[in-house]
């Protein structure tokens, strides 16, 4: 793990943190497993389209919460991830979005960052503050939650995008939570 010294504090604010991952496949899963086993934050939660591998995702040690629903997984959120194809950006953000708790942080996953930003701005009118584009350089011929693992990230890149009005202590956390999962970033 690569912190540079201001980077102490937001180790400490994670630990308090709850992080959301709306589509708990092989990227959100190891995500969420590396930050629950490195003991980095205080709960995660996890959603994805079928009930049962979210509540096998609990089951695997993957998740602490399933989610039955993205407003429910969103709603007691720190830091949301959404790890959905790019195409279900949008619909994701709709659904989130008023139930967004006050100071959330929203970053994803996305291999492209034009839709992310495209998406945001169409749901919230512009791109707020809280948003920090991103996207980790891993991955797997393995998908979805059982796939998931702690170290996949180790070593990795993962690509910051943050915008010219981007909060910094919502960049800080993000990219403090993707440090402490082993990634370059």
């Amino acid at each position: 793990m690569k912190l540079v010294p201001e980077q102490s504090a937001c180790v400490a604010e994670l630990k308090a943190l709850t992080v959301a991952v709306v589509g708990l496949g092989l990227i959100g899963g190891s995500l969420t497993r590396c930050l629950k086993e490195q003991g980095a934050v205080a709960h995660t939660v996890g959603y994805t389209l079928d009930p049962n591998h979210a509540k096998l995702g609990v089951e695997l040690g993957v998740v602490d919460e399933a989610a039955a629903s993205i407003e429910a997984t969103v709603k007691n959120a720190d830091i949301v991830v959404l790890a959905v194809p790019v195409q279900a950006f949008e619909a994701v953000l709709e659904a989130a979005k008023p139930h967004l708790k006050e100071g959330a942080v929203v970053t994803d996953v996305g291999s492209v960052k034009g839709n992310f930003v495209d998406a945001v701005s169409a749901v919230f009118g512009d791109v707020p503050a809280f948003v920090v584009p991103g996207h980790p350089i891993a991955g797997s011929e393995k998908s979805g939650v059982t796939a998931a693992v702690a170290d996949l990230y180790q070593n990795h890149k993962v690509i910051l995008t943050p915008l010219e009005k981007t909060n910094k202590r919502a960049l800080a956390l993000v990219e403090c939570m993707w440090r402490l999962c082993g990634a370059n970033v």
